[in-house]
């Protein structure tokens, strides 16, 4: 295992021209052109750091936000797609390709069956919009809400924020979301999970969002 230093994940990533299916089998991309939809996405742990470190100095290295290590060596992670692009520009490699990813840039892991949202991370299934017809219209064509949905996965709230628009200080902690909950948000945070890059079909082929805790505007009550 490697330890690694400043808030930094050794990940061995999965390469980003090819996709794994639920059998077993892998369709190999030609990943040439959209970056963004191409990008290595995926991997598994082989170091973390002893700790995460959070500070309101600016001038320290720090987490955005106050949140625990959740992952262990051997999980599977997905994360942003600028973390490829950054490891490379900065040179944040060690042997076999092996390479460095910030642990606020993980979305996601999973551990065996187990799926865990980290960084305040929760993944929301958008509501369907209401359209009258009287027509069937399959479910991929069926029009999504970008500002309603049900959350399906959700990660423990962060503790705090860094602000460093001020002085000392930090923004409250996240109000806790909850599995099942009906959350109301703004459209500029659902951004959608990629299934063929991102996670590769090991989460779900469903239009998902992901975001974080704070981003949620609302929860919707049933006063029945």
């Amino acid at each position: 295992m490697i330890r690694t230093l400043n808030n930094l994940v050794a990940i061995q990533p999965f390469p980003a021209d090819e996709i794994r299916l639920e059998n077993g089998k892998k369709l190999y991309l030609a990943n040439v052109f959209e970056e963004y939809l191409n990008a290595r996405t995926a991997g598994v742990v082989v170091g973390l750091p002893d700790k995460l470190k959070f500070s309101d100095d600016t001038y320290m290295v720090s987490m955005p936000w106050k949140t625990e290590i959740e992952l262990q060596e051997g999980d599977r992670v997905v994360f942003n797609y600028l973390a490829d692009k950054n490891a490379k520009g900065l040179g944040y490699f060690f042997e076999d390709g092996v390479m460095c990813v910030p642990y606020e840039q993980i979305y996601i892991a999973f551990r065996g069956e187990e799926m865990i949202c980290l960084n305040g991370f929760i993944i929301v299934e958008p509501d369907e919009n209401e359209i009258k017809t009287i027509l069937q219209i399959p479910e991929s064509a069926r029009s999504k809400s970008k500002i309603k949905g049900t959350v399906r996965y959700a990660g423990k709230p962060n503790q705090g924020y860094r602000d460093e628009l001020m002085e000392k200080g930090r923004t409250s902690p996240d109000y806790p979301i909850n599995v099942g909950d009906k959350v109301v948000f703004h459209w500029t945070d659902a951004i959608p999970l990629q299934p063929n890059a991102e996670l590769r079909g090991e989460l779900t082929r469903k239009l998902m969002y992901r975001m974080q805790c704070k981003d949620v505007m609302g929860i919707e009550i049933n006063l029945q």
